[in-house]
């Protein structure tokens, strides 16, 4: 598809505008050539010499006469080149602005010791740098730089985070625990200073939080122990009740089948049913000797009656 012919004219005058500008960049501040590379009006009175305006035009012929891939490949060199210098520019600047000297640089050891931090200085701190020498009102004056447009950036996220509540303690500590679960970037030297003082606030509340968490289940387990131990108090007399009358119950069954089932008479001075007793049991692999036979049956034949319990053998 052939290019347009109404956008090649228009990349052909920038073309022609960006080298124009690169060779006459006097001119080009002043005003006397327009953004076409054309003469701007009142030419003659912004002080251009006669051979000044034969020079421009001059050249602006030889660029009308090139190919437009040599005159678009030429201009995009000069647009690289212009980059490239600004690129310096700006890097010059940087490094002479009052932030980036010397003596910008943070007293850590001071602010660490500090009760709080203004927002301002928590701003400059983060960032490395000294408040007294970084502000807000310093770094306006240096226009856009990557230093001010990190600068302004971490300022807005102060003051959202203070306006909304997750900035409320404004110690040294706080500021740091609010800014790594965030995940800025925070100066070492600052980090261990602030620790070195007394570690952060957050880091303290949590120990202190922990240890009332502790104390709290301490405190919870303490008083279901003893609500446990006044329960078994209280239920000890009626199970102790219970467990009697069922022993009571069982030594009745045990002297009911030893006198029915064996004829075993309590009354008597010695039985031979003993024995027997003794060695059934045996064969059904619950073996007990005759003396604890004899034990467990006079104690059974106190629950009998009294005319048949009177006597047990001995």
């Amino acid at each position: 598809m052939d290019p347009d012919p109404g956008q090649v004219a228009k990349k052909r005058e920038a073309a022609i505008s960006t080298l124009m500008a690169r060779k006459f960049p006097m001119l080009a501040r002043i005003g006397a050539l327009r953004p076409d590379g054309q003469w701007g009006p009142g030419v003659h009175q912004r002080g251009v010499s006669p051979e000044q305006r034969t020079e421009v035009d001059r050249y602006r012929d030889r660029l009308e006469a090139m190919p437009l891939d040599e005159l678009f490949e030429w201009a995009e060199r000069e647009r690289e080149a212009e980059r490239r210098e600004e690129a310096v520019r700006l890097e010059a600047i940087e490094r002479s602005a009052s932030y980036n000297q010397p003596d910008a640089e943070a007293d850590v050891g001071l602010w660490s010791r500090k009760a709080f931090w203004e927002p301002e200085e928590a701003v400059a701190l983060l960032l490395g740098k000294d408040p007294r020498v970084v502000s807000g009102a310093a770094v306006r004056r240096f226009g856009s730089s990557p230093f001010t447009v990190r600068y302004a950036e971490l300022q807005d996220l102060i003051r959202r985070a203070g306006q909304s509540g997750q900035i409320v303690d404004t110690s040294p500590g706080a500021y740091l625990d609010w800014a790594r679960r965030i995940n800025l970037d925070i100066p070492s030297n600052l980090e261990a200073a602030v620790t070195a003082n007394g570690g952060t606030i957050a880091d303290w509340r949590k120990r202190v939080a922990e240890l009332e968490a502790a104390l709290s289940a301490v405190a919870e387990e303490r008083d279901a122990l003893h609500g446990r131990v006044q329960s078994l108090e209280a239920r000890s007399p009626t199970e102790k009740s219970v467990s009697t009358r069922e022993r009571a119950s069982l030594l009745k069954l045990v002297i009911g089948i030893a006198a029915v089932g064996y004829g075993y008479d309590p009354s008597a001075s010695r039985s031979e049913k003993i024995k027997e007793i003794a060695e059934d049991l045996a064969s059904l692999g619950v073996p007990l000797d005759e003396d604890t036979v004899r034990k467990w049956l006079r104690e059974a034949a106190e629950h009998l009656p009294s005319e048949t319990g009177d006597g047990p053998e001995g």
